[in-house]
């Protein structure tokens, strides 16, 4: 509570500079600490009925306590798996079957599937992290509403529109895209604590006009996925991306004639930022958002 406290005090002695921005408009930031159930803004406080929630690690935000908070109107229809609100004349959607958000037309696949409880929605973080910001050595949430509150809004769920939701599942080795099952030859396994992926079927997944070339001899893999030339060596255990050495976290193998790469070692060749990627430990599963 203490700690708390000290972030309240310098949010608010920082506030003058903070809101008002290239905008002369006013606007209003609101704080949500996840462990309590209350939105504060201004001095403030705002009691709600729920707090957020822990999702194997995942911080998952109550809609309806978030859209309220700042007086927009809200419907949760827990049993049909619906939220809106209402942002001045465009609604903004959760679908619990679909597993999509939407904002007027653009839509996008959640990043964990909503949660619904007592009339409340609740989605991941992840899915809302271009309208709010997370503190997480404090465990506040914050956003700010004012006049360019729904261009933000827009502009979030336009760019995760343009990207491409994929789970991979370690317990039944396998891989989906939107909620489709890849066929892939091999299946995706976990090896000392590593998710290991075929590379062939992964590459080709992304870009079907991927070109893999297998150098028995050396034992060199060549591939032209899309501009870029990617060269892996499995004796030597090296890395190159248009002649760029990139660090293997873990060692490739080679089964049924398939050489497979971690999970890390091709997020970090694809450039998947942090942010992108959720370990569900209770699933055995990895989600990862590729924007396009």
């Amino acid at each position: 509570m203490k700690l708390r406290m000290i972030f309240l005090i310098l949010s608010f002695c920082l506030f003058p500079t903070v809101v008002f921005g290239q905008s002369s408009d006013y606007q209003t930031i609101y704080f949500l600490d996840i462990n309590e159930n209350e939105i504060w803004a201004n001095g403030a406080i705002f009691q709600t009925d729920v707090a957020c929630k822990r999702e194997n690690g995942a911080v998952m935000v109550p809609l309806g306590a978030f859209f309220s908070a700042a007086n927009f109107a809200t419907v949760c229809d827990t049993k049909a798996q619906q939220f809106q609100a209402d942002i001045d004349g465009t609604l903004f959607s959760v679908d619990g079957t679909s597993q999509r958000i939407g904002f007027g037309d653009s839509q996008y696949f959640t990043f964990l599937p909503p949660q619904w409880v007592e009339g409340e929605c609740y989605v991941a973080f992840q899915d809302l992290s271009g309208i709010m910001d997370y503190d997480a050595a404090n465990g506040i949430l914050s956003f700010s509403v004012g006049s360019d509150f729904m261009e933000r809004i827009k502009n979030h769920c336009n760019r995760l529109q343009q990207s491409t939701r994929y789970v991979f599942d370690a317990k039944k080795g396998v891989v989906f895209r939107e909620n489709k099952l890849l066929p892939f030859e091999e299946t995706i396994y976990l090896h000392q604590g590593s998710l290991m992926l075929p590379l062939r079927d992964m590459m080709q997944a992304l870009d079907e006009d991927c070109i893999l070339a297998w150098e028995d001899e050396t034992k060199v893999v060549q591939i032209q996925f899309q501009d870029q030339q990617i060269t892996l060596d499995t004796v030597s255990q090296r890395l190159f991306l248009d002649g760029r050495e990139i660090y293997l976290k873990q060692p490739t193998e080679i089964h049924h004639q398939h050489v497979f790469l971690s999970f890390r070692d091709w997020a970090n060749l694809l450039d998947i930022h942090e942010e992108s990627i959720f370990w569900d430990a209770e699933r055995k599963a990895a989600l990862v958002r590729i924007h396009s």
